[in-house]
């Protein structure tokens, strides 16, 4: 009888070892770890509108992320917006799912309490206890997150958005060299799934699909206007990560030091 154990790894190597990489010493990067996180491992939403309600779940069918420069405005931010559906395509009731990260408050704050050291190669705490206790309060990232359970047919315009950049990303779509010397984002990632699969790509300012870009800005914008709307409360909503954010940022800050 086979036991419980792992596969036996074989390579051409003379000593063949598998070890966990340390998480960075970076802070920025150890945040934006924390933004990813929260902004990607949610699995699933579960909604009961009433007490007596049936449970149903929802599952990501849309994923829309840009890093540093937001669109329309000046300031540095990390944006997601995801879109939750009980059905890849035949979308009804919807939930919304905004993870808003300020890394331009987040990077002053680290600048403030971290120095480098230029022999050890790494940041270390500034001596003061009191810049030492900010810095802990730093170590989730300046998030603000927002979930918007709506309901159909309220949901409808939202729906035709998604239909609208269905129509330019269904088949497939190319990126094109970008001349301008400046895009609206950095690195920019969509992700949309289908019942046949899925379209995900992520590009920077160096490539541009105007359609694609001009229906994304669309529905970001409506998705902007929906969420700040007052909609009638349901009576709960269950969010569902594989790990929660408590334990994983536990695990980020044991991991580095």
């Amino acid at each position: 009888m086979i036991g419980n154990r792992f596969p036996i790894e074989i390579g051409n190597a003379e000593n063949f070892n598998k070890k966990a990489l340390s998480e960075s010493k970076i802070t920025m990067i150890r945040l934006e770890d924390m933004f990813n996180f929260l902004s990607e491992e949610l699995t699933s939403i579960t909604v009961k509108e009433k007490e007596n309600s049936i449970t149903r779940e929802y599952i990501c069918i849309l994923r829309i992320r840009f890093w540093q420069q937001a669109i329309w405005e000046h300031i540095k931010r990390s944006c997601s917006w995801s879109i939750y559906s009980s059905n890849r395509e035949k979308l009804d009731s919807i939930i919304l799912h905004r993870v808003i990260w300020d890394t331009k408050k987040d990077e002053e704050l680290v600048k403030k309490n971290v120095v480098w050291d230029l022999k050890k190669g790494e940041e270390i705490l500034k001596k003061n206890m009191e810049e030492h206790q900010k810095m802990d309060m730093a170590m989730l990232p300046s998030i603000d997150i927002r979930d918007q359970y709506i309901v159909y047919p309220q949901s409808a315009p939202i729906i035709q958005l998604v239909h609208n950049l269905d129509t330019e990303i269904g088949n497939g779509f190319m990126l094109y060299p970008n001349d301008a010397e400046r895009g609206e984002w950095n690195d920019l990632e969509l992700l949309r799934l289908y019942d046949w699969g899925q379209v995900h790509m992520t590009w920077c300012p160096e490539k541009k699909n105007k359609c694609v870009e001009q229906s994304i800005k669309k529905l970001i914008s409506g998705l902007n206007t929906y969420i700040e709307q007052e909609n009638p409360n349901i009576y709960s909503m269950s969010l569902n990560y594989n790990e929660t954010p408590e334990r994983y940022r536990n695990w980020i800050n044991e991991n580095a030091k």
